[in-house]
C-alpha cells in the first residue's frame, strides 16, 4: 500500500526549495545544513526515482538501505511508495543512499550489484552544492568512527579517496594498537 503523498512537497529538488538557513562552520567555507526528519521525508517523497519504480508494477520493488545514511532513507520509502524492504542487496531493486559525496560507495554498489538501481537523496555538486555539509537527523557528529572522520577530512581537502586508499586506510587503522595513559609514579605515602 502507497503510503499519503500529499501533505509532502514533491517539488523539492534543491536544497533551497526547502528553505534552509545554512549555519557557518568552523570547516572554511563550508557550511552545516542541519535536515529534519521533515526535510527527508519531502526529498524521499519527490525523488524521481523512486515515483518511477512505484508507478505500473504488479509486484512492489524491493529497497536496500546501506547502512547508515541508507536505511532510514530506505524505510521512509518503503512506507512512502509500498516497496518491500530487504536485507540483502543481492535481492534488491532498488539501493537507497541518503548522499553521494565522494561517489566512492555509489561506485562500490553499481559494481557489486549491476541489477539494483542506487538512488541518492542528495548528490554533492548536483542538487547538493560542494560547499554545503549536509547533517542528517540520525547522525551525531562526535560520534563518527576513525575511518569515515578521517576519509571525509582528506575529501574536504581535496585530497582524492578511492577504493584503494580507503582499503589502505582500513589496513592502517586495523593496525593501530590503542595506547594507554601511563602515569609516572608519584609519592603517594600521606596526603599533605
Amino acid at each position: 500500500m502507497q503510503g499519503d503523498l500529499t501533505n509532502l512537497r514533491p517539488e523539492i529538488s534543491y536544497l533551497s526549495d526547502i528553505g534552509f538557513q545554512p549555519r557557518e562552520s568552523r570547516m572554511g567555507d563550508v557550511k552545516k545544513v542541519f535536515l529534519t526528519v521533515g526535510d527527508v521525508l519531502r526529498q524521499v517523497a519527490g525523488n524521481e526515482e523512486f515515483r518511477r519504480m512505484a508507478s505500473g508494477r504488479e509486484t512492489p520493488a524491493r529497497i536496500y538501505g546501506v547502512p547508515r545514511g541508507g536505511i532510514p532513507v530506505a524505510l521512509a520509502a518503503a512506507a512512502l511508495f509500498g516497496f518491500e524492504p530487504v536485507d540483502d542487496p543481492v535481492e534488491a531493486d532498488l539501493v537507497a543512499d541518503d548522499l553521494v559525496d565522494s561517489g566512492t560507495t555509489r561506485r562500490r554498489f553499481e559494481k557489486r550489484f549491476p541489477n539494483a538501481t542506487f538512488v541518492p537523496l542528495w548528490t554533492k555538486g548536483g542538487d547538493c552544492p560542494a560547499d554545503v555539509w549536509l547533517c542528517f537527523p540520525w547522525e551525531e557528529s562526535k560520534e563518527r568512527d576513525e575511518e569515515d572522520s578521517l576519509a571525509r577530512v582528506l575529501e574536504h581537502a581535496g585530497l582524492p579517496v578511492d577504493e584503494k586508499e580507503t582499503q589502505a586506510l582500513r589496513d592502517y587503522l586495523a593496525s593501530r594498537q590503542p595506547t594507554k595513559l601511563r602515569r609516572s609514579p608519584r609519592n603517594v605515602s600521606s596526603p599533605p
